[in-house]
């Protein structure tokens, strides 16, 4: 708060004093005083009203500065009336009673709203658990009773399974804390159960696959790193040409880190489009070729991985290939976390 704010603010109130004080200066002419004591009286009045002003004005700034440094260096702003001292003038208390109870009452609404949400997670996660049963038995009425349909039928049953894993995993990254567990795990084992679980896709697709210098160790979350590498697979299927012929994965390991490389040879992504690739719910140009594409894929696989400390990257020409480049911290579990 400054010297000149305040006297600006009370300018109204300084002009009537001051004509107040000229006032009494005038009577005691009127009546004959004499005019050392007119003087001594406008002396008396102008420094007392004066004294009144700066102590005013000191109490007033010692609060504001102090609000203002707090504010300054909290980053949950609503919690500034924890901090601040009480003042000792009424526009003061009365400013902080009114943020506590503003504060108070907008933490009993979010509060609320908390609840809501940890009860529609739950009931949304049972539900997810639920219907993967009647999926599991689709997969195995299928097994049993194979036709001339199975493998269109098996393809909707795969998109219906991972739109469910899809909903779960993006449920749980908020709360990763309570749901992820790094640890050593072999890169090739993890690879080889995305590719078997996707090996109906191979098939069908006559899609070739060549893997390289898998026979290394990750610290991760094998659950976790095994979802994301399916999301980026399906993407590699959706987004396949008719004369595309292989998927790659390849790692090489660069000073204390590793890295894992998924490439294949669809529709590719414009350079334009690249930087946008792991926003939330962006499809591009090619998501309007292929309408299934709903932008949430890779979205999930930049969040989980910033969560466990990975990092991940795409390389891209339009209408050649796609890399997607996982990057894994391979020289001690702790620097993960």
């Amino acid at each position: 708060m400054k010297w000149k704010d305040y006297v600006a603010d009370h300018m109204v109130s300084l002009l009537i004093l001051l004509f107040g004080v000229f006032d009494v200066l005038w009577m005691t002419q009127v009546y004959g005083r004499n005019v050392e004591f007119t003087l001594a009286i406008g002396f008396v009045l102008v420094t007392s009203l004066g004294a009144c002003f700066v102590y005013d004005y000191g109490r007033r700034r010692q609060f504001y500065r102090e609000f203002s440094r707090q504010l300054e260096r909290l980053s949950e702003k609503y919690l500034i009336t924890e901090l601040v001292s009480h003042p000792r003038f009424y526009e003061g208390r009365y400013l902080c009673e009114s943020l506590y109870e503003i504060d108070k009452s907008m933490q009993e609404h979010l509060l609320d709203y908390k609840h809501q949400l940890d009860d529609f997670r739950a009931y949304l996660e049972l539900w997810i658990h639920e219907v993967k049963l009647p999926i599991s038995s689709l997969y195995l009425m299928l097994h049993n009773h194979p036709s001339s349909l199975n493998n269109r039928l098996g393809e909707q049953v795969d998109r219906i399974d991972r739109c469910t894993e899809q909903v779960l995993y993006y449920m749980r990254a908020n709360n990763s804390e309570k749901d992820y567990l790094i640890g050593r795990h072999s890169l090739k084992e993890i690879v080889y159960e995305v590719v078997a679980k996707h090996r109906d896709q191979f098939r069908y697709e006559k899609m070739g696959l060549e893997l390289k210098h898998l026979d290394e160790v990750v610290y991760t979350d094998s659950k976790w790193l095994a979802f994301m590498l399916s999301q980026i697979v399906q993407n590699a299927f959706q987004y396949m040409r008719h004369e595309q012929d292989v998927m790659i994965f390849d790692s090489w390991k660069e000073g204390d880190e590793l890295t894992l490389m998924i490439e294949d040879h669809g529709l590719g992504i414009k350079a334009s489009e690249l930087p946008r690739v792991f926003e939330k719910s962006f499809t591009g140009s090619n998501g309007r070729v292929k309408r299934q594409a709903t932008g949430m894929g890779l979205y999930l696989c930049k969040l989980l991985c910033e969560k466990m400390g990975h990092r991940i990257c795409i390389e891209s020409k339009e209408n050649a290939w796609t890399r997607v480049l996982l990057t894994f911290k391979c020289n001690d579990y702790y620097d993960v976390l």
